[in-house]
């Protein structure tokens, strides 16, 4: 009897993602290229999904050991030639930095994501690029420059009053407290009170902000396509289970 071994798939399974939508990650979450300046460090909703999904773990440490380059030349191998309303980058774990590879190396990287931004974005992706760093974001809106996308960093400011002396294209998490723990609904109800609160604040301020529906509704992430949008300054996640 002849076995062939299993196909590898790339690309990352998240619910809340619109159908037809692609996602691509590159290792574990608070892990691996995850930055431990980031706010929600070892308490985003990505890594407590890992910790209750074993085999998505045992995956994204595969893609993590193969290296960011293997993970996107299947990707590209395996790309459906059909359209793809939206994309996503990371949904677990984050973006390496240009320090965790090789100069060469990052060279192929760069080429090989380019190309992949390309081919979706032909294919008629709108994309969510997030970074959790002011280095990763100026470094990654430099690199895809010219394909029409937008890198959305990851505000890891600690007051509001900062967040909107901010002046990029970014997101930021409202939360009444972080945790590691499980949210239960009163807890997400008063963070979304607080996004919203922080969205209409950022208004006062001329600063066009978006409160993410895939978290405040039954409504699906790339339906709105405010984190890809520029005029979008920013999108506002509150924390969530």
């Amino acid at each position: 009897m002849i076995t062939t071994k299993k196909k590898h798939n790339p690309f990352t399974v998240a619910s809340k993602l619109v159908k037809k939508s692609i996602a691509i990650s590159f290792g574990r979450s608070a892990n691996d290229f995850c930055a431990k300046s980031c706010r929600v460090y070892g308490a985003c909703y990505a890594t407590r999904i890992e910790r209750m999904y074993t085999d998505l773990e045992k995956k994204m440490l595969n893609h993590y050991m193969h290296g960011p380059v293997w993970v996107l030349n299947k990707a590209l191998a395996q790309l459906p030639n059909r359209f793809i309303p939206w994309a996503r980058l990371s949904v677990d774990g984050a973006l390496p930095a240009k320090s965790d590879m090789e100069p060469k190396r990052w060279k192929v990287y760069v080429r090989k994501l380019r190309e992949l931004v390309a081919k979706c974005s032909a294919r008629g992706a709108k994309w969510h690029i997030p970074v959790e760093t002011m280095g990763k974001a100026r470094t990654y809106r430099k690199e895809l420059r010219g394909l029409g996308v937008v890198v959305r960093r990851s505000s890891q400011a600690r007051t509001v009053k900062k967040l909107l002396s901010e002046n990029d294209t970014r997101s930021w998490i409202a939360a009444t407290e972080i945790h590691k723990g499980c949210v239960n609904n009163s807890e997400k109800a008063r963070n979304v009170e607080l996004a919203q609160s922080v969205a209409t604040e950022a208004r006062k301020h001329n600063i066009s902000a978006v409160v993410c529906p895939a978290i405040t509704s039954d409504s699906q992430c790339g339906k709105c396509t405010a984190c890809s949008n520029e005029s979008v300054q920013l999108v506002v996640y509150p924390f969530h289970p």
